[in-house]
């Protein structure tokens, strides 16, 4: 195929406020240009969309910031270009229900008690968005609608598991969506240096690390690890990320000093976190929302056991965590502590040489390019 030139349309703050989803995009356009002839162009905004508009076709990221995203939509029909679209979509309800209750209440307190509210106080959010006229609130009719233009007039959908179309599928109202689509994996760079070294030294004399990377939040249910633990102090927890929600990271900073053994580690160098994580016995990650969570591919891929949060808030099966970790339930603490003991007492686990190379870069930049060759052609 001739060199085809293609640009990448996404959120405007994606490179001032990286995410999951500008990781994906950048790695995605490094391991695309670097094996076939595509060259890339990144519009962040519509005035960046025109300049390049003589592109052969346009790869559009993200459903969740839907405004920006329509209006890529709305410039691809006005210049006749076919797109493809990396949905990174998961159901949002557990997130937006624990932290409503936190923002709101200053109940931080998530249990199985207080699952059984979800769906009572997710009805009621709706109600109200309608009342108030926000017609974006989630599961809105607006919130729908908006979401299934851009999943109706792409022309090839990349979501990143089967899980992913089915719970968007299910969401909005969609059926025969695979007929359009092909399942590109989240991955990990395989050239991430396996010689790092932690320089944090105190690390080292820890053993036997139940570690949890990831933003301080309650999406990320660091508090679910420390009351898994409560009854284990002698087990150290290791936490690294940053603080995103400053009342929730209070909470586990007060359950963290009652129980004792807990460090928490606000930043460190990407490659130093592998090394971080060949050190830890175990990464949990018992997160309400995650697709599939990057740690715990990075950590899988670093001979590092791990727990993840079953398939309602996880792709579990696509990444085969159910077959190389344990599984939890994020609600409940008593789940979470079983899945870490019992990772705590198995032999590191190491997948097969070919899961690695499924769920990389260079398999991602294959079944991308594989996309963008149905639409030149």
């Amino acid at each position: 195929m001739r060199e085809i030139k293609v640009l990448f349309a996404t959120r405007n703050d994606a490179i001032s406020h990286r995410g999951g989803d500008t990781v994906q995009m950048l790695k995605t356009k490094e391991f695309l240009e670097k094996n076939y002839p595509v060259r890339i162009e990144i519009a962040l905004n519509e005035t960046d969309f025109v300049e390049h508009k003589d592109a052969d076709l346009v790869h559009i990221f993200n459903i969740q910031t839907i405004d920006e995203t329509l209006k890529y939509v709305d410039l691809c029909e006005k210049y006749n270009k076919k797109f493809t679209f990396s949905t990174i979509y998961w159901d949002l309800s557990h997130y937006i229900y624990n932290t409503f209750l936190i923002n709101n209440f200053n109940y931080m307190n998530i249990n199985k008690s207080t699952y059984r509210y979800k769906d009572t106080v997710m009805n009621l959010k709706k109600f109200a968005g309608m009342v108030l006229n926000k017609g974006d609130q989630y599961g809105s009719k607006n919130y729908v609608q908006k979401r299934r233009k851009v999943l109706e007039k792409a022309d090839i959908l990349l979501p990143n598991s089967n899980e992913e179309l089915e719970i968007i599928e299910k969401e909005f109202g969609l059926t025969g969506l695979m007929e359009k689509t092909i399942v590109v994996p989240n991955a990990v760079d395989l050239k991430n240096s396996s010689d790092t070294k932690l320089t944090l030294n105190w690390l080292n004399k820890l053993e036997n690390i139940v570690l949890e990377v990831g933003r301080i939040e309650p999406t990320k249910n660091q508090a679910g690890v420390v009351k898994a633990l409560a009854h284990h102090p002698e087990i150290p927890i290791v936490f690294v990320g940053r603080v995103h929600n400053e009342k929730y990271a209070e909470y586990v900073r007060k359950l963290a000093n009652k129980r004792g053994n807990v460090h928490f580690i606000n930043q460190i160098d990407h490659e130093e976190i592998f090394a971080l994580y060949r050190k830890a016995a175990v990464h949990v990650l018992p997160s309400f929302r995650e697709s599939p969570g990057l740690s715990s591919l990075e950590a899988l891929f670093s001979g590092c056991n791990i727990v993840a949060s079953s398939v309602e808030y996880c792709p579990v099966h696509y990444y085969k965590f159910d077959q190389y970790g344990e599984i939890c339930n994020p609600y409940d603490p008593e789940s979470i502590k079983s899945a870490i003991l019992k990772s705590l007492k198995k032999d590191k686990v190491r997948p097969p040489e070919s899961y690695f190379e499924d769920y990389s870069y260079q398999r991602a930049a294959e079944l991308t390019y594989k996309a963008y060759g149905k639409l030149v052609n």
